[in-house]
């Protein structure tokens, strides 16, 4: 089977919907489907991908020129993906507000070629509370003509699905599958050396709270900062461990307000961090905090469950309540409340962390990527059968 999968921007600091489409397109290379990753501009685009020399890597093409606005392909850069789609079996758009994306939708809609699209979590009521009056245009104007032009409507979630039927005012034909996840290597006390230890100024003898996400306003850093400085105020120690990229100014802001809640020497900003370190970074810290407002899966919150990590998120996620059946503590997104369910961690916390090796191992037996690969290709198998179906009518 060949499948063609087109991102407008393949840059893995951009956070989700690239290590989406990066674990996707490997694991149905490895399960032997024919995978053409097409960017419209992919500086994290493996080279390895780009001349693949082996069997069951995908190969990646970067398109020529730039793209134009929202994503706008040029009619030289549309002509390159139709020509690439003719001879693949299904056609895998991702997102909801690229004009790139509604252009091959509607090239490809009269002869019925199949076509699946994730929303990524762009339909969910937070995300349309968002420049409300620019997306709602968009939808009337292109985003409700492009999703029933698709064969096929993918969401990670059930809280996801019900959104988008809500918001866009028909019941397409949807999947529910999460995403493909590789998630890092873990067993009890494996063997590696050691990263926190290293950060300078970061404390040794205290329970380590990790944030790892963009520095983003909806992800919570700053809710997490009044939660800690509420947690210093009852006298319980801990150092703050903050991972992850973002723009100078709102990280200066941040820090700014770490100063005036007096935790500058109690939390530590590491920036984006690769792996190795990445993984350090879960093994290392005693607690997982993640004050999002807004989810669509919440790659970081399942990778730190399942490397035994004890977690506290909020509703933000659509999936908080898979999350919470398998162990994570699902608080309000308010600094009383976060701080509150940090202290109750931080004073269980040796069983709270053996309860959490239960639930690393619950979280990987949900998301063991061979399986959710084969999810997918099922979806494909049944959109290709869903587009012929049309065709015969």
């Amino acid at each position: 089977m060949k499948i063609l999968h087109f991102i407008d921007v393949f840059d893995f600091s951009l956070g989700g919907i690239v290590q989406f489409v990066y674990q996707q397109v490997r694991a149905l290379a490895a399960e032997g489907l024919s995978v053409t990753l097409v960017a419209g501009r992919g500086p994290d685009l493996p080279d390895a991908w780009r001349s693949p020399a082996a069997k069951q890597v995908p190969r990646a093409i970067e398109l020529t020129g730039k793209l134009g606005v929202q994503g706008r392909l040029q009619k030289s850069q549309l002509q390159q993906v139709l020509e690439l789609a003719q001879s693949a079996d299904l056609v895998h758009l991702h997102g909801t507000w690229i004009l790139g994306n509604v252009q091959i939708a509607a090239k490809l809609a009269p002869s019925n070629k199949p076509v699946v699209v994730s929303t990524h979590g762009m339909l969910d009521d937070w995300s349309l509370g968002h420049k409300p009056l620019k997306k709602k245009i968009f939808l009337h104007l292109f985003g409700k003509r492009y999703l029933r032009q698709a064969t096929r409507i993918h969401c990670t979630a059930e809280a996801e699905k019900q959104q988008v039927v809500k918001n866009i005012g028909f019941e397409p034909s949807i999947s529910v599958i999460p995403p493909v996840i590789e998630l890092p290597p873990w067993e009890i006390d494996q063997p590696h050396v050691p990263f926190l230890d290293s950060v300078p100024g970061l404390k040794k003898d205290v329970p380590r709270i990790l944030f790892l996400s963009r520095l983003l306003p909806n992800k919570g850093p700053d809710i997490l900062l009044e939660a800690l400085a509420l947690v210093k105020q009852k006298r319980q120690a801990f150092h703050g461990v903050m991972v992850g990229p973002g723009e100078p100014a709102y990280v200066q802001e941040l820090r700014q307000q770490a100063q005036r809640l007096g935790l500058e020497s109690d939390v530590s900003w590491l920036g984006m961090q690769r792996e190795p370190n990445k993984s350090n970074c879960y093994r290392e810290a005693d607690l997982y905090v993640l004050p999002t407002v807004q989810e669509n899966f919440g790659i970081v919150l399942v990778e730190a469950m399942a490397m035994g990590l004890p977690v506290i998120t909020t509703r933000g996620t659509d999936v908080w309540r898979e999350l919470g059946d398998r162990g994570a503590i699902v608080s309000e997104r308010t600094p009383a409340a976060i701080s509150m369910a940090i202290l109750n961690a931080l004073s269980s916390l040796p069983l709270l962390k053996q309860k959490a090796l239960d639930s690393a191992q619950r979280v990987r037996e949900w998301l063991n990527p061979t399986q959710v690969a084969l999810a997918f290709i099922e979806m494909y198998q049944e959109s290709v059968r869903d587009a012929q179906q049309r065709n015969h009518k």
